[in-house]
């Protein structure tokens, strides 16, 4: 037994992993978008070009 069926067999909370998830991928969304901010250059808040 594993997964989904383990979880209804002991009671325990099925959506922890799910959210736990969704967290790490929104983490990684963010590292990924400060990757990208940092490798141009933004005059008067408009992208000019390579950093």
């Amino acid at each position: 037994m594993t997964g989904m069926e383990l979880s209804e067999h002991d009671g325990s909370n099925r959506m922890g992993p799910t959210f736990g998830a969704m967290m790490a991928s929104g983490v990684k969304a963010a590292h990924e978008a400060l990757r990208v901010l940092r490798s141009v250059r933004v005059e008067e808040g408009v992208v000019v070009g390579d950093a």
